[in-house]
């Protein structure tokens, strides 16, 4: 009787764990953005009718898309981009003109 009642015990809590575990995913998001995804050809048929509706070429659409902009340097941005001797970063300026990318962290 004891053995089997521990067996029973262990196997709800791990279906229990397991529900708990399908519920976080769903909600954080980590399930619906696997199963959201689309694929390749529907991307590129997605990119030929914005950039024919926007009256674009599909590479300016993407490049607008992933934030590679030029703007004039007279435009006010907030950032500039500090080089070190490895490197670089951006920090906060009031009168900087320089982009930052997506993605990239601010000192």
């Amino acid at each position: 009787m004891g053995e089997d009642c521990f067996l029973r015990e262990c196997a709800g809590m791990s279906l229990e764990r397991t529900e708990e575990n399908r519920r976080l995913a769903s909600s954080s998001g980590a399930l619906a953005s696997i199963s959201s995804m689309i694929n390749g050809d529907r991307a590129l048929k997605i990119e030929k009718q914005l950039a024919q509706l926007l009256d674009i070429e599909v590479d300016e659409l993407r490049d607008y898309l992933a934030g590679n902009v030029r703007t004039s340097s007279t435009r006010r941005t907030g950032f500039r981009f500090v080089r070190g001797t490895h490197g670089g970063h951006y920090v906060r300026d009031r009168e900087g003109t320089d982009i930052r990318p997506a993605g990239v962290s601010v000192r």
